[in-house]
Order: C-alpha cells, then sequence, then structure tokens
C-alpha cells in the first residue's frame, strides 16, 4: 500500500473529525455547541450546511412558528423587525408586476404568513374537496387582503376565479380531472438514453457527496445495508467500549479495537492489514471510490452510527481516561472496522445487480445506463406508482432471470424518464397552489393577475422562489428571539436606578455560580432579606482542580472542560477510627451491590437468586409501584446505618517552592501565593473588594436524583458535569487562611478579621443546601449564619414553588412545604423521568453589576455574572470573564438549542426506551446507536432561542474584546449568540446588529408591570413570563425572613 494512499486516509479522518458529535461517557457529560464542529461559520451557515449533511432542521417548522405567531408569543412587529435587520433582503425594494408592485418587505411578509409553499398531490386533493380552498379564502386573511382579492365579486367567485387563472398561467387543467399517475404514464419520451447517461454519470460523480456507500445501494437496489451491518458492528463495539456493566469482558481489548475485534469476530474478513490506515485504503481502491471522495465516504461511515464514533473520538482524545487505557481505540481503527464489514457487502450489492466487473465505476454505470435510470428512479428519486409498479416488477423478473435483462431496461426506460421529466414540471401542487396562496396574501385578485401580464407573473413566481423556507426559517427565528430581547431589555431599561451598586452594611452576602437555576433562589433570597447581597461568579469559583473525595478512587478534574489543572485537592477524614468504620462501611455496601449485580447476571446467578431472593424481589417491586420515595429513603437509611459519617478536611496546602505538577502527575495542594492568586482573582472579577459582611457563603451546586443516567447533564458545567461543593468548600477555606489574607493585603485588598467565609453547597433538584466545616464558624457568627441559614431555607422553599408550575404532574400552586415535598419526592422517585428541569428555558446572560437585575423578575432564565466596570477601566476584568464564561454558557444554551428544534437527530429523544450500555451511553432498546444530546424530558419547556448576552460595558470597548479573542469573535460576529451593551456611563443600551455593530435601543413599549413578590407575577400555567419589576425587592432595608 503506498505512503501517500495512508497519509491520504489519516488526513481525511482528521479533517471528518470536527464533524462528529463532542459527547463522551455519560459521568464525563459537558454541554457543548452541538455543532463544534462548524462554530467556525456564521450560526445560519452552519445550521444549512449540518442539514445537508444530516437531514437534521437547524429551527423549528414553520407550523410551529405561525402557532407561536397566534398564540402571540410572535408579534407581527418583531417579524417586521427581523426582516428589516436582515442583510441582503432590501425589504424597501419594489417588485414589479406589470403595472403595480410590491415591495420585498410585502411579499416576503406575505410568504411568511401564507403557507404559500408546494404540496403533495395528496394534500392538494384534500384542500380542494375538502377544505374547498378553491371557493373560500385563506384563514387569516387581513382586511386589506380580503377586499383586494374579492373587489366587487362574492368570496365563492372571486376564490374560484383566481385558482382558475393561477393553473391557467402554467398551462394546466383542473387537476381532479385526470390523476397525476395517468398523466404521468402517459407520456414517454422517445429515447431515454440521454437521460439515462446523465444520471448515470451523475450517480457516480455524486459517491462521497452527497451519497455514501449505502445510499448507493440503497438507490439502486432498495436493500438498507445498515440493517445488516449495524446489528453487528454494534454488538462487537458495544462489547468493546464496555467499562464494566458486562458479566463477561471482550478478550483482547488492551490490543486495540482493530486487532481485538479481527481476533474475536469469527466473520471478520481474513487477511486484512494491521494497519488500520491501510485497511481502509484497500477497501475503497478495490471499491472503486477516486480517492478524491474518500473523505465523503468516511464523513457518512461515521455519522452512520454517530453517538458510537463521538464515544470512540472522545476516548481518542483522552488517552489518560481509565477506559481507554484499559481498551485503546480511535477513528481509524472504528473506520477500518466499518469498512472492513461494510466493502464485501457492498461489491456483492453491486455485482448482484451489473453481472460483471465492477470497475471502473464510470465505464459499468455508462454500460447500464438505462438499468441505473430506472433503478435510480424507483428506488432513490420516487416514482409515480404506476410507474413505481412496472418497475418493481422488471426489477423482480430480471432478478429471477425471467425477462432478458437488456430489452427490459430498454423498453421501460422511457416511460421512466418521461415520468421524470413530467415530475420537473410545473403542476397544481408545485406551481399553481404556491401562486394561489400568494396573491390571496397580497390581496390579488384573478383580474389584477391576468392584468399584471406574464412578465409580472413571473417576477411574482420569482421573487416567490428566492425566499424559500431556508431564508424564511431564519426570519422566524429572528423575530422569535426579538421579543426576547425585546423584553428583557425592556425590563432591564425600567429597572435602571431603582437599586444602588452595593447593599450597604450587608448582614451577610452569598456568592452563587452563574448558573440559570440560581436566578430563582438568588431573587428570593434578596425579596425576603433586602440586606442579603448576592454575587454570580463561574462555579469553581477559580479553584481549577483534581478532586478526590473522601469515598473517590481516583482524581476528578473540577474546573472548565478547556483547562487541566495540575494541581490535586484531597477530602481526609479527622482521625482514624472513624475513617476506618467508615471506609469498612463503605466498601461493604458496594460489595453488596456488586454481588446482587454479579448475581443476577451470571450464568446460574439469576435462576439462584430469582429463588432466593423472591420476598425480597417481591417487596422491592411493590414498593416502586406503590410508594418509590418510601424505598429511595429505606434505601438510604439502610446505607447511613452502614456507613457512618466521617469528619473531614480539605488538604489543599503545598510548601513554598513546591514543583509544578502536571495534569498527569498532579501535584497535591497550592502554595501560599497560589492560594492568594485565586482568592484575588476571583473576588475582583465579581467586584467584592471591599463592604464584606461578617458571613460570606459560597454556594456551588450540583443535581441529585436516582436512576438517571444524564445526572451530569444536571450538574455545574464550570466543574465539568460534577458537584461545585468542594470548590466552595476550598475557596472558603483559602480566603480563611491568615497567610492569604496577609498576602491580599499587601495587594491593596483588605478582608476584615470580623469576616468568614463558609463553604455550601446547593442541590438544585430537591433545594436542600449543606454547608462545609461548621465546626470551625467562629463562635460569634453563629447568630449571623443562623439568620442567613434560615433565609436560605425559606428563599429555596419559593424556588420550589416557583419550579412547580414547570411540571405538569406537581400540585397547582402550592404553598412552600407541599412545594418543596414536591420537589423532593422527584429526586427520590427511580422512575421519575424529569426529577428536575435542568438549564430548560435558559436565554440570557448578565454580566454586570448586580443593580442591572436586582429586583427583576427574570423567570430563571438568565446566567447572572457578576462583574464591577468603575473597578476595571481598561476592561481586562471583563475580557478574561467573557473569554472563561462566555464559551460556557454559550455551549449550555446551544446544546439545548439544537437537541429542542431537532431532538431526535440532535438530541436523544425520549428516555422511555433508554438502556445503559456499558455504563458510557444510553441506547434506545438493545441494539440501537448511542444517543447523544439531550432526552426530550430535559427540551420540552425549552424554547430554542440563542442566548442574548447583555454586558455593562462601554460598546466600543465590547466590540475591542470581541474582535481580540478568537472564540468570542466566533460567537457574536457568527450570531451563535446575540449581545448587547449597557453603557455604564449613562445607562444607554446598544444591540449589536449583523454588519452593523452596536447600534442604539430605544424602548419601544411601556414599561413592564410591578408586583410585591416574584410569587405574585407566576400563574397556573407553565407560559414563559416576561420580566416584571419586584417592588419593595430592590430597595436595601431591614433584614427579614
Amino acid at each position: 500500500m503506498s505512503v501517500s494512499a495512508k497519509d491520504h486516509v489519516l488526513h481525511e479522518i482528521a479533517h471528518l473529525a470536527h464533524y462528529v458529535p463532542g459527547q463522551g461517557p455519560l459521568s464525563e457529560f459537558v454541554h457543548h455547541n452541538t455543532l463544534h464542529g462548524e462554530q467556525h461559520l456564521p450560526f445560519e451557515r452552519a445550521i444549512r450546511s449540518a442539514n445537508a449533511r444530516t437531514g437534521a432542521d437547524g429551527t423549528l417548522s414553520e407550523s410551529a412558528f405561525l402557532a407561536h405567531l397566534r398564540r402571540g408569543r410572535i408579534r407581527l412587529s418583531d417579524l417586521y423587525e427581523a426582516i428589516d435587520d436582515r442583510p441582503g433582503l432590501n425589504p424597501q425594494e419594489v417588485i414589479h408586476l406589470g403595472k403595480e408592485g410590491v415591495t420585498r418587505r410585502e411579499l416576503l411578509m406575505a410568504l411568511l404568513l401564507g403557507e404559500c409553499d408546494p404540496v403533495s398531490p395528496a394534500r392538494l386533493s384534500w384542500l380542494l374537496s375538502e377544505d374547498r380552498a378553491e371557493i373560500r379564502l385563506a384563514p387569516g386573511l387581513d382586511e386589506h387582503a380580503r377586499r383586494g382579492v374579492l373587489e366587487s365579486l362574492t368570496e365563492d367567485q372571486a376564490v374560484s376565479a383566481l385558482w382558475r387563472v393561477c393553473l391557467k398561467v402554467y398551462g394546466l387543467g383542473d387537476p381532479r380531472a385526470v390523476s397525476p399517475e395517468e398523466d404521468v404514464w402517459s407520456r414517454p419520451v422517445e429515447s431515454a438514453l440521454d437521460d439515462a447517461q446523465a444520471l448515470a454519470a451523475r450517480v457516480v460523480s455524486e459517491i462521497g457527496q452527497p451519497h455514501g456507500l449505502r445510499e448507493l445501494v440503497l438507490g439502486l437496489t432498495g436493500e438498507d445495508l445498515y440493517d445488516q451491518a449495524h446489528p453487528r458492528l454494534i454488538r462487537w463495539l458495544s462489547a468493546f467500549l464496555d467499562e464494566g456493566l458486562a458479566p463477561w469482558a471482550l478478550g483482547g481489548r488492551e490490543q486495540g479495537l482493530w486487532r481485538a475485534w479481527r481476533e474475536a469476530d469469527p466473520e471478520a474478513p481474513k487477511g486484512l492489514p494491521d494497519d488500520p490506515a491501510e485497511a481502509i485504503a484497500a477497501a475503497l481502491t478495490r471499491l472503486g471510490v477516486p480517492q478524491d471522495r474518500w473523505g465523503g465516504v468516511l464523513l457518512r461511515e461515521a455519522l452512520a452510527l454517530p453517538g458510537f464514533s463521538a464515544m470512540v473520538r472522545w476516548r481518542e482524545l483522552h488517552p489518560r481516561y481509565p477506559a481507554q487505557v484499559r481498551a485503546p481505540s480511535d477513528l481509524c481503527q472504528w473506520l477500518a472496522m466499518r469498512l472492513a464489514v461494510m466493502a464485501p457487502m457492498v461489491e456483492a450489492a453491486l455485482k448482484a445487480v451489473f453481472e460483471g466487473p465492477l470497475l471502473p465505476l464510470e465505464a459499468t454505470f455508462h454500460r447500464h445506463a438505462e438499468e441505473v435510470l430506472v433503478r435510480w428512479a424507483l428506488f432513490h428519486e420516487g416514482l409515480p406508482e404506476t410507474v413505481a409498479v412496472r418497475a418493481r416488477a422488471v426489477v423482480a423478473r430480471v432478478h429471477d432471470a425471467e425477462e432478458d435483462e437488456v430489452g427490459a431496461w430498454h423498453v421501460l426506460a422511457p416511460v421512466v424518464a418521461g415520468a421524470r421529466r413530467a415530475l420537473a414540471e410545473p403542476r397544481a401542487e408545485t406551481a399553481a397552489w404556491p401562486l394561489f396562496r400568494l396573491c390571496q396574501r397580497l390581496g390579488i385578485s384573478a383580474r389584477r393577475l391576468l392584468a399584471m401580464g406574464e412578465e409580472g407573473r413571473a417576477a411574482l413566481t420569482e421573487a416567490r422562489m428566492s425566499f424559500p423556507w431556508a431564508e424564511r426559517a431564519m426570519v422566524w427565528q429572528l423575530a422569535f428571539e426579538g421579543r426576547t430581547r425585546q423584553e428583557v431589555l425592556h425590563g432591564l431599561h425600567a429597572n435602571q436606578g431603582r437599586s444602588p451598586a452595593r447593599v450597604p452594611d450587608a448582614a451577610f452576602q452569598v456568592a452563587f455560580c452563574i448558573d440559570d437555576r440560581e436566578e430563582a433562589i438568588r431573587r428570593h433570597l434578596e425579596e425576603l432579606s433586602p440586606q442579603a447581597e448576592t454575587f454570580g461568579v463561574a462555579g469553581f469559583f477559580g479553584v481549577a482542580m483534581r478532586y478526590k473525595g473522601l469515598d473517590d478512587n481516583k482524581l476528578t478534574p473540577l474546573c472548565p472542560v478547556v483547562q487541566d489543572p495540575p494541581f490535586a485537592v484531597e477530602e481526609r477524614a479527622q482521625d482514624v477510627a472513624t475513617a476506618a468504620a467508615h471506609t469498612a462501611g463503605l466498601r461493604g455496601w458496594e460489595r453488596l451491590g456488586q454481588l446482587w449485580q454479579d448475581v443476577r447476571r451470571g450464568l446460574w446467578g439469576g435462576l439462584v437468586a430469582s429463588e432466593l431472593l423472591a420476598p425480597a424481589s417481591a417487596a422491592a417491586v411493590a414498593g416502586l409501584a406503590l410508594d418509590p420515595t418510601a424505598l429511595s429513603r429505606a434505601v438510604d437509611a439502610g446505607a447511613a446505618r452502614l456507613v457512618p459519617p466521617a469528619p473531614t478536611r480539605l488538604s489543599f496546602l503545598a510548601p513554598p517552592q513546591s514543583p509544578m505538577g502536571t495534569p498527569a502527575a498532579p501535584r497535591l495542594g497550592f502554595t501560599d501565593e497560589e492560594q492568594t492568586d485565586r482568592v484575588m482573582g476571583t473576588l475582583r472579577n465579581i467586584g467584592l473588594l471591599s463592604g464584606f459582611s461578617p458571613l460570606v457563603i459560597w454556594m456551588g451546586h450540583g443535581s441529585m436524583s436516582r436512576n438517571n443516567p444524564h445526572l451530569a447533564a444536571y450538574d455545574c458545567g464550570a466543574c465539568s458535569g460534577r458537584h461545585g461543593g468542594p470548590n466552595a468548600r476550598l475557596f472558603a477555606a483559602m480566603a480563611n487562611r491568615p497567610e492569604v489574607r496577609a498576602r491580599l493585603a499587601e495587594r491593596g485588598l483588605v478582608i476584615p478579621e470580623t469576616t468568614w467565609f463558609l463553604g455550601a453547597e446547593h442541590n438544585t433538584a430537591d433545594e436542600a443546601i449543606d454547608y462545609y466545616d461548621l465546626d470551625l464558624l467562629p463562635a460569634a457568627l453563629t447568630p449571623a449564619f443562623t439568620t442567613a441559614k434560615r433565609a436560605l431555607e425559606h428563599a429555596a422553599r419559593r424556588s420550589a414553588q416557583e419550579r412547580c408550575r414547570k411540571f405538569e404532574a406537581a400540585p397547582r400552586r402550592p404553598d412552600e412545604a407541599a412545594a418543596l415535598a414536591h420537589v423532593t419526592a422527584r429526586t427520590l422517585d427511580i422512575t421519575q423521568a424529569r426529577p428536575e428541569l435542568g438549564h430548560a428555558t435558559n436565554a440570557i446572560a448578565v454580566v454586570g453589576r448586580r443593580s442591572m437585575t436586582r429586583g427583576l423578575f427574570l423567570d430563571r432564565r438568565a446566567f447572572l455574572i457578576s462583574y464591577d466596570p468603575m473597578n476595571d477601566p481598561e476592561g481586562r476584568v471583563l475580557e478574561g470573564i467573557l473569554t472563561a464564561v462566555g464559551p460556557v454558557g454559550a455551549g449550555i444554551n446551544l446544546e439545548y438549542y439544537f437537541s429542542t428544534v431537532d431532538n431526535q437527530r440532535y438530541g436523544c429523544g425520549t428516555k422511555i426506551p433508554h438502556n445503559v450500555m456499558g455504563l458510557c451511553g444510553v441506547m434506545e432498546g438493545a441494539g440501537s446507536d448511542l444517543r447523544t444530546g439531550l432526552p426530550k424530558q430535559m427540551i420540552e419547556v425549552h424554547e430554542p432561542v440563542r442566548l442574548l448576552l447583555v454586558v455593562e460595558a462601554n460598546p466600543q470597548r465590547l466590540t475591542e474584546i470581541v474582535l481580540r479573542q478568537p472564540e468570542l469573535s466566533e460567537l457574536v460576529l457568527g450570531a451563535w449568540i446575540l449581545a448587547a451593551a449597557v453603557d455604564p456611563a449613562d445607562g444607554s443600551i446598544h444591540r449589536f446588529v449583523a454588519g452593523r455593530g452596536f447600534v442604539p435601543w430605544t424602548p419601544s413599549e411601556g414599561p413592564p408591570p410591578t408586583v410585591a413578590r416574584s410569587l405574585d407575577w407566576i400563574p397556573d400555567s407553565d407560559a414563559f413570563l416576561p420580566p416584571a419589576l419586584i417592588g419593595g425587592a430592590a430597595a436595601a432595608g431591614g433584614a427579614h425572613v
């Protein structure tokens, strides 16, 4: 095998890897842009490119947008603004229709509202006969359009006349007078050879783009080779990737996927090259695929099972991942395995069709051009049923050698060619119907349509064709997002000046994660305790580390996924006796669980277990059916008795001058200087440089629920999909050290001796809050802690009340106790598919002082990032914040966006049929692809809008930062996120418009409503709520709980 061929394979695989989904094992789930491989493109180009490659939708459907319009979620004014904002539409340009004219703005609005696309013949027949569309005006016409169509005629006269003229324009008769099937069958061409040879040449040229090997065979035979190949491939790759779920492990995995599979699978072809790249090159060469098409073929093979390809690719990129160390794999080995299975099947299928040598493919297809024409039209393009019946009969007879092959194709090819030409010509359903609906929307009557002449009608048709669905979809999307932007900016504008920049003499301060789920508890806390001051900071709190908890057996990174920290921190028991008892109990509990799994899955154990443990199993099943919450509590109680708690401390101190560790061999602890750097940096970022309260709580977060494979997706994104409590605990421990405070004072940051930092963690599922190292809390601060704890618990109960309206099974308007009981029960129920809703509804990120949003109801939709522009004259702090949190927020938002607009392709569908595969992914049933993205139950209440990033900064400075930082440039200039700036100098608001930069925004609507408290603004429904001003919450006065 030539070196160039192998190198070409490796080059193409390196390129196609960018288009493979970026999701890893379930335990490592981190939200990311689903189209990360195309983030270098503008958003619109990327979704069109992905649609062409995978068929996935990049926006909601037209019917969904129209439904939002009818509900008032989108307004006509939003559509007009979207049209005006969209570059290249030239909305004021006049399209001349004979003596009349219509602006492009009017035409596009008509197309947006009129459902003017072609329909199927069956749909047209139903519309005409059942919906009486030929005599009734289209629904939803405005009065101007109605008068224009009717003129002086009755409705049935005017509409039927318009329909007849639309048919006449294209030389068509009544579509019900002759069936499309009969019409097509009666129009054969004299010779089909030219059509056949052109199609044959095109099919060969499209191997790799847009067709893969499977599509080639499917288009010629109707046989889907993946139906045969995928069950086999899935079975073997699942066994190889297994991380401990299978009772019997596949042997030889340490040799790598390519070699292990060839040794284990008795059906694997013999004599394959040991080098997987050489095997790929040999397979494609044998099939006659030109080398310049190899990349396309390989990309389609990789995306045929995108979930498995994603898992292999993720492991390849994480060579230290334990499962990858034990069983190494990469995309090259996986694609070699695929082609080793697929190539012989493709070769056999093509030889069965053409019955002779295949190479070169161009000559083979040219020689059998008429056969290719019939087969491709039948199996790939689609034929009218009367023609398709004849074609299927010929295929069957030729296959059974009952008919002369050449003669059969020669006789049928002219009929098929005629059908293909007829289907490409204007027809009632593809031409007359769209014109008919468009004329009604524009208020054009039959008389005026005739009067505009052929040139005017051609201009109208051309203009309609220039606004295909892909173009209209983006206008709808901009309008959809424009309504959110208008409401948010109006709310921020109305809220200006209602709160001081800082809460003077704060009773206590709480730094939460920026997570959108914390917006509610912060808001409720400030309503209940106006003397409380809250901040928002990325939930790893600036202390990136590899953490090993007391019960962990390995170090785990707790930091943004883009970081790879060389620092380790360990949680250790305070005394040997309690540590030993705790460890012994834990190991016993783990062995009990492992024994149960081993017995159930063993060859004979399942039978024995079913006999011996039947009573216990019956009780468990009964508990699961009658009261799963009680069952979970009973299991927890048993575990607590067996595993006694052990008081712990964090081990995080490193001596001065300690050598730096590496990500592969991290050093235990941070030096005093390193600790000072992190505390200083985080406090500077959030603007907490003075005005410290006696008690400052650092609140990490996580989520706990049962039987939830996607649990990591509910945890802290800034901690790589894990709990942020250890980071909060570590930051507080660092900030309390006298050595660190002394170094901070040397840098000009003085923390009063009376101030104490306390780490905590908020469970966003059941609203519980755990506090760390309370035994170290100074006695003098006990009253302050009691006050803060009571206020936080009350705020958590109110947060539970607010959340209940989004759960269909929750009580309507529950009191605080009932709401808390409901959300807690959801986390304990192993049958619950929606323990919480995660980041569903996220839409906004606000970077600035809390005074921008304090006292403003944002419906749990906002990431809130604290930043004080007054302490950052050069914008350096802001640049660091945006480069850190911008990609994190965008990743969360875009994963929810794409999983919502096309949950079957970009998401992983409903949880109901999911089974865990190998402890690393989920599949539907026992033999599907690994499903990537988010399940339906996580996105049901989500609105797919791109993140609106609002930054308290001078627009010019913000522009400079965006242009300086490549990833921010991709996100903002590429329109992956939307941006707005609030100038701290005068409060003016500017929004970013493509091609124009930041342009002034002025309020066009009245101020939002004002309510006494958040719960007064929350209805019984789960509808999205616009911002509202919370009366009294903004003022900082006496605390009350």
